[in-house]
C-alpha cells in the first residue's frame, strides 16, 4: 500500500509579487476613487520602496515592476485631483475667478 502524502504547494520567490507593489496599485486605485490625499500618499511611499528593491535587485522582483509604477500614477493622479478640487471648492467659496458671483 502506498503511503499518503499531503500536497504542500510550493511557492517560488520569484514568481511572488512584491506586496509593496501591490499594496501601491490598492492605494493608488482607492486615491483615485474615493480617499484621494488619505491613500495617496501610501501609495506614492509605497510605490518608492517597491521601485527602490526592484532597482537594487531586479532578479528577485521580476513581476513588480508595473504594478509599483501603476501605483505610482495612481497616486499622484489621486493627489493632483484631492489639489484641484479643494481649490476649486475654495474658488466657489470665497468668489474667487471665474466663479465669481455679483
Amino acid at each position: 500500500m502506498q503511503k499518503h502524502v499531503p500536497f504542500s504547494p510550493t511557492i517560488d520567490r520569484k514568481e511572488q509579487r512584491p506586496p509593496l507593489a501591490v499594496a501601491s496599485l490598492v492605494l493608488g486605485f482607492l486615491s483615485c476613487t474615493m480617499f484621494g490625499i488619505i491613500t495617496g500618499i501610501p501609495a506614492v511611499i509605497c510605490g518608492h520602496i517597491s521601485l527602490s528593491k526592484f532597482r537594487r535587485d531586479p532578479k528577485s522582483y521580476i513581476k513588480g515592476k508595473r504594478l509599483a509604477a501603476s501605483g505610482l500614477f495612481l497616486g499622484y493622479t489621486g493627489i493632483a485631483m484631492t489639489i484641484v478640487f479643494v481649490f476649486g471648492m475654495l474658488m466657489i467659496r470665497f468668489n474667487w475667478g471665474p466663479f465669481k458671483i455679483l
